[in-house]
């Protein structure tokens, strides 16, 4: 199972270069290979990654290694080009990737002009804007992309408290949505079914 490494230490899983069969990162939250090439064809449009072979590594599964904040840092903190993927109880899928690491140092927010955000169920693309803060990095959060606005933000329990978006028609960070809140399907506090975030790098 692409899962059995993140039950070892962290120095085991920030370091397995193992890569996760495309078959496997596509079961549970990507659902299709379809959904898959959306992704990685956004991703090929980032200089490092075009015309190359994109790998990734599970670094953090809700459900497999806890459901605080804490557990997510530990995982993730000083690893950069992450995919954030994110289940609602109510069916919306979506995430984010950022190039940045989500380690907190100094302020929170960082820009990052590779970010960008996506709706699998809109099959849309939110790109983070020029000279705007993309993502909020604190220990007491999740994963959480924002600048002015939040298009969606995990709380510190991420089970039980879930998570939001208060992203209406405009940001000045990920641009224009179409209707309020619709990358998580019209819902401004979501339950989570599950959250997953990979590290991703090529040969």
């Amino acid at each position: 199972s692409i899962y059995n490494n993140i039950n070892g230490g962290q120095e085991e899983n920030n370091n397995d270069e193992e890569e996760i069969d495309e078959n496997a990162i596509k079961k549970d939250i990507i659902q299709t290979q379809e959904e898959l090439d959306f992704v990685e064809n956004r991703l090929k449009e980032i200089n490092y990654f075009k015309n190359k072979n994109i790998k990734y590594q599970l670094l953090y599964k809700g459900t497999k290694n806890g459901d605080k904040s804490l557990y997510f840092h530990t995982k993730v903190d000083g690893i950069r080009n992450t995919l954030t993927l994110v289940k609602t109880k109510k069916g919306a899928r979506f995430g984010g990737f950022t190039s940045e690491n989500w380690n907190q140092v100094g302020g929170f927010g960082k820009c990052d002009i590779r970010a960008f955000c996506f709706s699998f169920n809109l099959k849309k693309i939110y790109n983070s804007q020029q000279n705007q803060i993309a993502i909020f990095c604190s220990d007491g959060y999740g994963p959480y992309f924002k600048g002015t606005n939040t298009i969606f933000g995990i709380y510190n329990n991420f089970f039980s408290q879930g998570g939001w978006c208060d992203y209406t028609t405009f940001s000045y960070s990920f641009g224009k949505f179409d209707k309020n809140f619709e990358i998580t399907n019209g819902e401004q506090h979501f339950n989570i079914d599950e959250v997953e975030v990979f590290k991703v790098y090529t040969d």
